[in-house]
């Protein structure tokens, strides 16, 4: 048996406040990986061929082109500098240069933080390595480094909006999206398939990486309009509710996998 498990979300026993009582206006939660890279490099010196050649032409194309994935893009950059593999030194390759997944991550997680606050938004910002960003003392950022991740749910409770980048996956979900949403919070994220596929623009905010620019629009009309923010949150919440819980998950996999036995 063959399936797709999605993240789910915590529904917590915290009293929820409505959106205009909210005491912060963005909520981001994640690290960034820069200062980590180096030692998630590979030794370069065990491939046949300039192995780092094509992690950088691989990183420059899923920045350029953020809808795509590092598999495809990598298997693409071998092809066009004439590398053909068997399937499993082509597994072994991308496994190898996963540290591209990281930095592709980090890039967009960093201009998406980084372009609410040079737009005059209030971003409250936790986790671990921002603080090698220069423009970590923008007068808009609070930056309050890591805390646990049950602190986070919490706070999101106290958030208007819940600020959410995937992971370098584009078919997929992300624990912030339905904690977010759970706490009656706006969930604002960057898109994926699944989430295209399961959800209205009535429930979730989603934009694209690739139209970032884009995002301090959506977030001005989100912050100057507390009823449409409410509507969204309700909807979200009950959508959330009934569908995106570990609860909900754990039946699922009671349904796909111990059923079946």
């Amino acid at each position: 048996i063959v399936g797709f498990l999605p993240h789910g979300g915590k529904a917590k026993d915290i009293s929820i406040k409505p959106i205009c009582e909210r005491s912060i206006d963005i909520l981001y939660a994640g690290g960034i990986s820069y200062k980590f890279i180096e030692q998630s490099k590979p030794d370069f010196k065990e491939f046949t061929f300039d192995a780092k050649k094509i992690a950088n032409e691989t990183y420059e194309e899923l920045i350029n082109n953020p809808d795509r994935t590092t598999e495809d893009v990598i298997e693409e950059r071998l092809l066009h500098n004439g590398i053909i593999l068997s399937d499993n030194e082509l597994l072994n390759v991308i496994e190898k240069l996963h540290y591209i997944d990281m930095m592709a991550v980090s890039y967009y997680r960093e201009k998406t933080v980084k372009t609410l606050v040079d737009a005059g938004f209030k971003v409250t910002l936790y986790g671990t390595g921002w603080e090698v960003c220069d423009w970590i003392d923008n007068e808009n950022l609070d930056y309050r480094g890591r805390v646990s991740a049950d602190k986070i749910v919490d706070l999101m409770y106290d958030s208007k909006i819940v600020l959410n980048t995937m992971t370098w996956f584009k078919d997929g979900t992300h624990d912030r999206v339905f904690n977010g949403m759970l706490s009656k919070a706006v969930a604002v994220t960057d898109s994926s398939i699944y989430m295209k596929e399961n959800f209205s623009d009535d429930e979730l905010i989603m934009f694209e990486l690739e139209e970032i620019n884009d995002l301090p629009a959506k977030i001005k009309d989100l912050l100057n309009d507390d009823n449409k923010m409410q509507f969204i949150a309700e909807k979200g919440y009950d959508t959330a509710l009934k569908n995106h819980t570990w609860k909900v998950r754990a039946h699922e996999l009671y349904d796909d996998l111990i059923s079946q036995l």
